[in-house]
């Protein structure tokens, strides 16, 4: 118990540290095109519609989801360990939904 009480605060503060506004993912929202081997991810954009970064947390790990927001997120925020989101990705289903839902929240 303590360790999911754990996580979800530091997956509140490395949101909060990173900025920008979140949004739930769920797998049910998408039917049989879900992308990820994951039932839910939390998506988050800073930046605006030019130059968005986003990314995702799902767990207690972090997922850039474009190379742009890699290189963003690793130069400002160096301390936020990325895993690559082919860990969790279901081969041959696209992320790009995922992508634009998290391009939605950023202004």
């Amino acid at each position: 118990m303590r360790l999911v009480i754990a996580l979800t605060v530091l997956g509140f503060l490395m949101a909060t540290a990173c900025g920008g506004p979140s949004s739930r993912a769920v797998a049910s929202d998408y039917g049989n095109d879900w992308p990820l081997t994951v039932d839910r991810a939390n998506l988050h954009c800073i930046g605006d519609q030019q130059t968005p970064v986003i990314w995702m947390s799902a767990g207690d790990h972090y997922y850039a989801l474009t190379g742009f927001s890699k290189t963003y997120l690793n130069r400002h925020h160096p301390n936020l360990i990325l895993r690559d989101v082919g860990e969790i990705q279901v081969t041959g289903r696209s992320i790009g939904p995922l992508i634009e839902q998290g391009r939605s929240l950023c202004k």
